[in-house]
């Protein structure tokens, strides 16, 4: 999709130090997925917001986790074998004139994403202690 669209979260590193009291392996797990849902709602928004589409563009719009360093969590939003027509799209061609749908969806999103994150995170969050508490109890009454 030509350049990327990159999302900063900040206070990630006094989040990511509080969770790793929790447990450090899970709380990169719910780093992760929520980063992930965060892309999976930016694609949708993309898929919703063709205004041309010749049956194979919105399919081929995706998220896609990818590896990160140690201290970062990449997901991103791909054009997949589309994203030439994509681009073309976007930007117009000698022949053609613009019909952006990249720029304004992301303009679109882009003041909700903080409200998404709070909202996927906070889920994520909730059912992880839910599972460990519910493990927990199972392997405290086994032990009794």
């Amino acid at each position: 999709m030509g350049k990327a669209l990159k999302l900063e979260l900040l206070g990630y590193d006094d989040l990511q130090h509080t969770l790793g009291d929790f447990a450090p392996k899970e709380a990169r797990n719910i780093m992760r997925a929520t980063v992930q849902a965060l892309a999976v709602r930016v694609r949708d928004a993309l898929r919703m917001n063709v205004k041309q589409d010749t049956g194979a563009l919105r399919k081929s719009i995706r998220a896609v986790r990818r590896r990160g360093t140690e201290n970062e969590i990449v997901s991103e939003v791909r054009g997949g074998s589309t994203a030439p027509y994509m681009l073309m799209l976007e930007f117009g061609t000698s022949k053609t004139k613009a019909q952006p749908f990249i720029g304004p969806t992301v303009e679109q999103v882009r003041p909700d994403l903080p409200r998404f994150y709070r909202e996927d995170f906070g889920k994520k969050f909730t059912a992880s202690v839910a599972k460990q508490a519910a493990k927990s109890a199972k392997l405290i009454k086994g032990n009794a």
